[in-house]
């Protein structure tokens, strides 16, 4: 009977702790070919890396999810995240010249960041208790990126409800949920609507922008609407999962959480450490342009090769003691936003809502323990939590 030793449709998200399996895959067989689905997976920091600037030889069309999600649910022109260059350098392009995530946007930011973090801190303080998804590391993107770019905040609670269910899968199983479907359905039937009203009653946002921009001459069709799509589907579970790994990882490791209270200058430090210790994208894929040879083993043309994140990120070829987390490393790079033209065009905004999340939280509660509640969201390759108690 054959060993699979990895299941790119189960491991990630049922196991407690899938770096051992990851080790595997590196030492054993670093190209590896899962025949029951038909996928190859890289899981070297060096392999992944070269994989990533690639994008001649690894394409992200048709999609980068290995169950379709983008493809089937979004089903959206403009989604740059599943697209090649020239269309992507243009659309990128684009979003980048409007300045909504420049650092110098970003810093105004900061007290209404800091305004929202701090009001969820009141009330977790009030209860004594708290669900960190639920209460915290869910709310905060959800309050902050979709706003930026133009969503009405009235409209959140609905918008929340929608992107839920978008998340959720069957353990084992490629397909994608009737739920999951209705729900990105809905989302997408909403930003069709905003981009119209945008057209018709321009505001000064990122929606306007998109919705008036041209390219080439030509002004954005259905386009906008992918790209709106995109640019809000992105913008919540991975910095969530960004929070709630963080605070998971400073639970059990309560001698880095104190370090971080003693010194709090090293939490912009420690935030690059939650990314490269237990990052919340844990693979994507690619689609092979040709044929594709690594370690001994060729790939065909066409294949769908897994790039694995959070493998890479663990490799003790490329960072000491890799299973160690230690807020006080120094790392010069890591792939917690990817690299190459496809790296993270939002990662500057997690990072400073990551930051500040830190920083407010450790200085109000200093000291906390898992309990309660504890679930992790079922999409393959998020490692995230639907729930996550904690007493203080």
């Amino acid at each position: 009977m054959t060993e699979y030793l990895f299941d790119p449709f189960t491991t990630g998200v049922a196991d407690e702790n899938p770096y051992p399996v990851y080790k595997r895959l590196r030492d054993e067989t670093p190209f590896y070919h899962d025949e029951r689905w038909d996928l190859w997976m890289l899981s070297r920091f060096e392999d992944v890396q070269n994989a990533l600037k690639d994008w001649r030889t690894f394409s992200q069309e048709p999609d980068v999810d290995i169950d379709g999600f983008m493809d089937e649910l979004l089903d959206a022109d403009g989604n740059i995240l599943v697209m090649d260059p020239p269309r992507h350098t243009e659309l990128r392009r684009l979003v980048q010249g409007t300045n909504v995530f420049s650092p110098a946007n970003l810093a105004a930011m900061e007290p209404q960041i800091t305004a929202i973090v701090d009001g969820l801190i009141d009330r977790m303080v009030e209860k004594g208790s708290s669900d960190l998804v639920e209460d915290f590391t869910y709310p905060i993107p959800l309050s902050i990126g979709p706003v930026l770019v133009g969503f009405p905040a009235e409209d959140l609670p609905m918008l929340d409800s929608w992107q839920r269910p978008t998340q959720v899968r069957t353990l084992g199983h490629r397909g994608i949920p009737t739920e999951a479907f209705e729900a990105a359905g809905k989302i997408r039937s909403y930003i069709e609507a905003l981009v119209d009203d945008r057209r018709r009653n321009p505001r000064n946002d990122l929606v306007s922008q998109i919705a008036h921009a041209t390219v080439n001459g030509e002004r954005l069709a259905s386009e906008a609407v992918g790209l709106t799509f995109i640019l809000f589907e992105a913008s919540i579970d991975t910095t969530s999962g960004l929070l709630s790994n963080g605070l998971l990882a400073l639970a059990r490791n309560p001698e880095q959480r104190r370090r971080l209270v003693a010194d709090p200058s090293l939490i912009p430090g420690a935030v690059e450490e939650i990314l490269r210790y237990d990052m919340p994208v844990q693979f994507n894929a690619r689609t092979l342009t040709t044929d594709f040879t690594a370690h001994g083993v060729t790939a065909p043309a066409g294949a769908r090769v897994v790039v694995m994140f959070g493998s890479a990120n663990r490799d003790e070829r490329q960072f000491a003691d890799a299973d160690t987390f230690d807020v006080g490393r120094k790392i010069s790079r890591h792939l917690g936003f990817g690299q190459g033209i496809h790296q993270c065009i939002g990662a500057p905004l997690a990072r400073l809502e990551a930051k500040i999340a830190l920083e407010r939280f450790l200085a109000r509660i200093p000291e906390f323990e898992l309990s309660g509640p504890y679930e992790r969201i079922t999409k393959n390759n998020l490692r995230g939590f639907a729930h996550l108690g904690i007493t203080f």
